[in-house]
């Protein structure tokens, strides 16, 4: 059984789910925690903020920690031996705004997730709202500051690509949103979330004098957003990272007092009214009225995929469900249409990463449980591809080889034995050679072996400055690719003739998977540090006299270099 942990900006709905998810049956929930402390209720009153306060006071459960995650641990074993399931109610806002808990500099990143990570089994979700009434419900504080560290949430939360639910939602239909969380995290769904009102194991403003709107008006509805004047408005609707959060998170961006009244946009309602009658033109013309207004509106992207689907615009059809999925990538709807149209394609391959993700996310969904199995059991012929590299040169390959398993039947040999590699080529179909040095000169000068694949060759940059490209026989390469137009210039002037030996030349940088390296805000310091792999091409004595330069700029308490020679 994994860990729920959910995630939940200040003043975002909180409060009310975890009243909610705290009254189904075989919850154990945690309210409002995180390693850097917790939240609390009514100020100078006792709230209890730690894992093993809140454990004593509220389950009666004596842990022998006061650590976070020690504690979390240990609740979690004793909740498994009793058949209760652990939820953890992340303290969110104080690792992303600045708070007296933080010493006024957010961490930037999760860190239950970070402190949990690799001791537990996982299930994070976000709850979220219009980051406009998550301002107003705040207090209108400055929003440059405000909207700034906002965004810098929402951009965690995006990159961990979890499935995020919306309060504004969940105010409309609580036992729709209740039961896909059930589903999400796999718990045990019961109707008797509508007791959430005396659910009293929280912390939040269900303890505040007097309560919140939400909690005063004794039910789970949408509420009209509060009035602003025209200037506060002016400024709000100006501000651009409050556009980019709410861009991201599929909310409009700008402020109205309609944004919440939570009913179907009326063009995607006149456009299903259409489609049903059999109109698809007139349903077509709903639904590009619908982006108008809201160009992140899915349900439109979906229905007009449907539409060219059905005129048999096939890849009119791929673009808008591509659409839809990159705004929702868990999009239930258009994950089953997108399946069906691939499906008569012959090429649901190209669904299968997708259906995967979504299945382990939500996996007691039967209908895509089923669908998954369909399209595992499908037979189809795909390409062979063989990416070769010489053994400790694959550092670039990792994600390459991923996504072309998408695609294709891939086997990678990563060998100096020519005997294995030349049984790889023999195997496939196409041959991507990793670097062009010497495995690159052997393999293309090979009176036969390369006859009849399609050959692809990436040349990094030390290979054009060590005299392989001279080596290598072009005309058995189809595509060459350099990983920056300077290296394309400096084999070009090497070998002049190269644009009409290989049949097609590409450009195309090198990826970095930014989610590896999240950024973080830091302070104004004075150490400074390099670390990293040097060798004479990568201008080591530049990185010397860039280091002294900084240091006759400002002085360094400290400054470290460390690297190993390649």
């Amino acid at each position: 059984m994994a860990v729920t942990v959910m995630l939940c900006f200040a003043r975002s709905g909180g409060t009310l789910l975890n009243q909610c998810l705290g009254c189904l049956p075989n919850v154990v929930i945690l309210s409002e925690i995180n390693p850097l402390g917790g939240g609390w209720g009514v100020r100078g009153k006792e709230s209890y903020t730690t894992v093993r306060s809140q454990a004593e006071h509220w389950y009666g459960i004596d842990l022998s920690s006061d650590d976070f995650a020690e504690g979390i641990l240990e609740l979690d074993k004793i909740c498994q031996r009793h058949g209760k399931h652990l939820i953890v109610r992340d303290w969110s806002f104080v690792d992303f705004f600045p708070h007296d808990a933080n010493g006024f500099n957010p961490p930037n990143r999760f860190l239950t997730l970070d402190a949990l990570r690799g001791r537990c089994d996982l299930h994070p979700f976000g709850f979220v709202r219009d980051a406009i009434d998550v301002w107003i419900s705040r207090g209108t504080p400055d929003p440059e500051e405000f909207f700034l560290y906002y965004k810098c949430y929402v951009d965690a939360l995006r990159s961990l690509d979890v499935p995020i639910f919306k309060y504004e939602e969940f105010c409309r239909d609580p036992r729709k949103v209740i039961q896909c969380i059930c589903e999400c995290v796999r718990l045990e769904y019961s109707e008797s979330f509508w007791q959430y009102a005396s659910f009293k194991k929280v912390n939040g403003d269900v303890q505040v004098k007097g309560g919140s709107r939400g909690m005063n008006q004794g039910n789970i509805a949408p509420l009209p957003r509060r009035l602003l004047d025209k200037d506060k408005i002016r400024v709000i609707n100006s501000s651009e990272d409050m556009k980019e959060a709410n861009r991201l998170l599929d909310y409009p961006q700008s402020y109205s007092t309609d944004h919440h009244k939570f009913e179907k946009d009326n063009n995607i309602e006149k456009g299903e009214v259409a489609f049903n009658k059999g109109d698809l033109k007139e349903a077509e013309k709903y639904f590009l009225e619908a982006l108008k207004t809201d160009s992140r509106k899915k349900e439109a992207y979906n229905n007009l995929g449907v539409i060219a689907f059905q005129r048999q615009h096939i890849e009119k059809s791929v673009d808008y469900f591509t659409k839809t999925l990159e705004i929702d990538p868990f999009y239930r709807d258009t994950i089953i249409n997108y399946s069906v149209l691939l499906r008569s394609l012959d090429r649901v391959h190209e669904i299968t990463p997708i259906l995967e993700t979504v299945v382990d996310k939500v996996p007691h969904d039967k209908e895509l449980n089923h669908l998954l199995n369909e399209v595992c059991l499908t037979k189809r012929s795909q390409a062979k591809i063989a990416v070769l590299c010489l053994p400790g040169w694959e550092s670039f390959l990792c994600d390459i080889v991923d996504y072309l398993k998408t695609k294709y039947d891939v086997r990678t040999c990563f060998s100096d034995n020519m005997r294995e590699v030349e049984s790889a080529i023999r195997w496939a179909d196409i041959v991507w050679l990793e670097w062009a040095h010497e495995l690159a000169v052997s393999v293309t000068n090979h009176p036969a072996l390369l006859e009849g694949k399609r050959v692809i060759c990436r040349l990094h940059s030390y290979e054009a400055l060590a005299g392989y490209p001279q080596k290598i026989k072009w005309e058995n390469v189809h595509d060459l690719i350099f990983v920056a137009e300077h290296i394309k210039q400096i084999v070009q002037n090497q070998i002049p003739s190269i644009g009409r030996r290989v049949r097609c030349i590409h450009v195309i940088s090198n990826g970095i998977d930014l989610n590896k390296f999240p950024f973080k805000e830091r302070k104004k310091g004075k150490n400074l540090a390099f670390l990293g792999s040097v060798n004479y091409k990568k201008g080591p004595m530049l990185l010397f006299h860039a280091f002294l330069d900084l240091v006759q700029r400002k002085p360094c308490k400290n400054h470290r270099l460390s690297f190993q020679i390649q």
